[in-house]
């Protein structure tokens, strides 16, 4: 059976840059990795495929000294669903939420991140793409009232870069009666490793975790703290 690898959630692009005393998420993921040549596969369906956010994956990668790299399109086509059987690293990207999982769900996405995962590929998460690893997420956030399944490949529900609203979101996303009872608040510029054995480890700034308890109504709130500030 294929070890699993850590899974990354980012609550936005800047940890896949940050290098602070030698510490780099991308290092530490080609070490994990330890392959000569790393495939990358970006998956940009919930912001549209846009090429500016492609951009910002390949000008990380290529200066972590990842080279082979593939957007898998909307379309998924045969190249791309080649590509992506044998990516060592999968990363989705920001952008809407529910846009990219109907986007998942209508070209079998969905099913092949989980393969890629179980066969051992490295999951990274971008704002959108980590909440879609989550359990649960808004169909539309600012309404609160239709909740979606996502990826569930951890059982909590994310919350990213939500800080300046006090995670109004994520609070109300899992004290919902259709929610999932825990959630990952992940703040501006920070990233949170899930290692194998379902322990987190926050890096470049703690973050926040809650876990509801309905009997009594109230959410429980506890920090996971960074190793690197």
């Amino acid at each position: 059976m294929t070890e699993h690898a850590p899974i990354y959630f980012l609550a936005d692009s800047r940890p896949l840059f940050a290098n602070e005393d030698g510490v780099s998420l991308l290092s530490r993921i080609k070490v994990d990795i330890n392959k000569s040549t790393i495939k990358a596969a970006y998956v940009g369906a919930s912001n549209g495929d846009e090429p500016a956010f492609y951009g910002i994956f390949t000008e990380a990668m290529t200066a972590a000294g990842i080279d082979d790299l593939r957007m898998i399109s909307a379309f998924f086509e045969p190249e791309d669903k080649a590509f992506f059987a044998q990516a060592d690293i999968i990363l989705l990207a920001g952008g809407d939420v529910d846009l990219g999982w109907k986007t998942f769900q209508a070209i079998g996405l969905e099913d092949a991140i989980h393969e890629r995962y179980q066969s051992g590929a490295t999951v990274i998460g971008v704002s959108a793409g980590a909440v879609q690893l989550g359990m649960r997420a808004f169909k539309n956030p600012s309404l609160k009232n239709e909740v979606i399944n996502t990826l569930q490949m951890i059982p909590l529900c994310i919350g990213a870069h939500e800080e300046a609203s006090e995670w109004v979101n994520l609070k109300a996303l899992i004290s919902h009666p259709k929610g999932w009872p825990r959630g990952l608040g992940i703040p501006s510029g920070g990233a949170v490793i899930c290692h194998p054995d379902q322990s987190f480890e926050a890096v470049y700034q703690p973050a926040h975790e809650w876990v509801y308890l309905e009997e009594e109504q109230v959410l429980k709130e506890s920090l996971i703290m960074s190793i690197v500030e």
